[in-house]
């Protein structure tokens, strides 16, 4: 304001001066009245800079409220900016519990993070279920391979899936077709077996019912006469939810699955879970038990066999002399396709095959088929151990040779699931009293040393890469080489699993014999993780190197503990 009022008397001063210079008069206060007389506009002029400062200090003041308003604005957008940058920093480290709070409906980003951070939530949720109901099934499916008693099995199944699905008790009964009743094989409750010998007709109370409909029954409200098994810590307590499902193989009742919680609601992960090892144990039971009857009929066989060398004591001596000669012969056959060590190495110098049989004859099988720039190679575990696992075991050597050597260029997963094809066909139509339904389990790689790519893909057995220090495992599918399928449920092919190797990576493949020996100090499975171990804490071995410290160190493990398996182990550096 004070310019103001300078600049509105020094514009008149100058106009007046102007106009005296002009009239060539003197600077007198006269002059100046009669000058302001004469040009009345000269009054405009003391008003006019007055007039112009107030404007411009009117737009001043609106100007710097508009900017004090715009830099707010800014410092919000960059609250909002920081704010949305922390939080898609949290959902990317997983963290899903972060609280999202849009600012209105204009703030559609936040209304976004917002939509994907539930989003994300749902799928963490759905593949941690997923994953919880894969490790279950994993876990159980495991337990059915080491068991061959009915009793051993049911006793082992119900223990890992109530300890693993925090359950409180459970059992398992069996359809005996001709009493067509329910009866009891394992029971389980409070962390120990139970003997409780139960039966049901079929039909008749909730494990009945289950049986007789085939469909899973599911209870909250249990009924007062239901059954309990008394705890030392809990008493009488009763379960406040109910599971009960049906053990059906090709539409054939095998059984039925009950489990009992104290928790007011069995969760609909875990109903899942329960439903689908049913299926996977319904089909171990029938395999069991068409096992049982076989053997049944093979003692009556031996039986008559003994009764009729008691008459004739000279057959007996010539039927072991000639089956010691079959399994002689057997075993010489069975040496000439396995591959020796040198022929193994003339393809790849720097490599082991460590293969110890149980027996004189082997279930499992190390394979290995050159064809130019690829070589196929596989460690096969023929499940039936003696003659069975070994007969077995020339079906899958002349199938795989067959398929690679007619049907070049297939993935490890194509060649997989045709070698599983080719085995049901055989074993179903040619040579049915061979199947067991156990079927054949392996490792299999199709290896374009050209290319430097490596295909795999595998039944229950999986591959082991060591690279710069770290060891990843490709897991093999979870079915077996020429098992029973499930007509309900649509089978999907074998996974192919494509691997691009370096100079200096080195692969692993073995069959369960080595993982599944019992031994040490505690009387525990030698275990997948002490062979990763092994593998990780010498991974500046050579591969001479890790054969004799496997051979040594599973020597020691077993001691006086008799094995239980076949074993092969074989690893490769490139």
């Amino acid at each position: 304001m004070f310019i103001a009022t300078i600049s509105g008397l020094l514009f008149p001063l100058v106009s007046i001066t102007i106009i005296i210079l002009h009239n060539k008069t003197y600077f007198t206060v006269k002059n100046i009245i009669s000058i302001h007389v004469d040009h009345p506009e000269i009054f405009m002029l003391y008003l006019l800079p007055i007039i112009s400062a107030y404007i411009i200090h009117f737009f001043n003041n609106r100007l710097q409220k508009n900017q004090g308003y715009y830099q707010e604005m800014i410092n919000r957008k960059n609250e909002t900016i920081d704010r949305n940058a922390l939080i898609i920093n949290e959902l990317d480290k997983g963290n899903y519990s972060i609280q999202i709070i849009p600012e209105g409906e204009e703030d559609v980003l936040g209304k976004s993070l917002l939509v994907l951070k539930e989003n994300l939530q749902a799928s963490y949720t759905k593949e941690s279920i997923q994953h919880w109901i894969y490790e279950g099934k994993n876990l159980i499916s495991h337990v059915l391979r080491l068991y061959h008693k009915l009793e051993d099995l049911g006793d082992q199944f119900l223990e890992h899936l109530i300890n693993y699905i925090d359950a409180v008790q459970g059992a398992i009964y069996l359809f005996n077709e001709e009493e067509n009743s329910m009866v009891s094989l394992s029971t389980y409750a409070y962390h120990q077996k139970k003997s409780i010998d139960q039966q049901f007709k079929l039909g008749f109370g909730l494990i009945g019912q289950c049986a007789y409909d085939k469909e899973y029954i599911y209870r909250t409200e249990i009924p007062e006469d239901y059954f309990t098994i008394s705890s030392g810590l809990l008493g009488e307590q009763k379960p406040m939810s109910l599971l009960i499902v049906p053990l059906i193989t090709d539409d054939m009742l095998q059984g039925v699955v009950e489990i009992a919680s104290l928790s007011p609601e069995i969760p609909e992960p875990t109903i899942e879970l329960v439903n689908e090892l049913g299926d996977i144990l319904s089909r171990t039971i029938f395999n069991l038990r068409e096992n049982q009857k076989t053997e049944k009929r093979l003692l009556e066989s031996q039986l008559q066999d003994v009764n009729n060398t008691q008459k004739k004591p000279h057959r007996l001596v010539e039927n072991a002399s000639d089956i010691e000669n079959s399994i002689d012969y057997a075993e010489r056959i069975q040496s000439n396709i396995i591959p020796n060590i040198r022929q193994v190495q003339e393809i790849f110098p720097k490599c082991f095959v460590y293969f110890k049989p149980r027996n004189i004859l082997s279930g499992d099988l190390p394979w290995i088929f050159p064809d130019g720039d690829l070589v196929y190679l596989a460690a096969v575990d023929c499940k039936g151990q003696g003659m069975a696992g070994a007969l077995l075991s020339f079906v899958a050597y002349f199938h795989l040779n067959n398929i690679v050597d007619h049907k070049p260029g297939f993935t490890a997963g194509q060649i997989c699931d045709m070698l599983d094809a080719g085995i049901r066909k055989t074993l179903q139509k040619e040579s049915e009293d061979i199947y067991t339904g156990g079927g054949i389990d392996l490792a299999f790689c199709r290896i374009d040393l050209k290319l430097f790519e490596i295909h795999y893909s595998g039944a229950y057995r999986p591959l082991y890469l060591l690279r710069n220090g770290e060891l990843t495992e490709f897991k093999g599918d979870r079915k077996a080489i020429g098992d029973i399928p499930n007509r309900n449920k649509p089978e999907s092919p074998f996974t192919n699993h494509l691997i691009h190797y370096d100079t200096g990576d080195k692969i692993f493949l073995f069959t369960d014999g080595m993982p599944d020996q019992m031994g040490g100090p505690e009387r525990k499975k030698y275990s997948t993780d002490r062979i990763k171990n092994i593998i990780l804490e010498n991974q500046g071995f050579t591969m001479s190197q890790y054969e004799h410290y496997f051979e040594r160190d599973f020597e020691k493990w077993m001691k006086d503990v008799k094995q239980i398996d076949d074993v092969l182990l074989i690893g490769i550096e490139f």
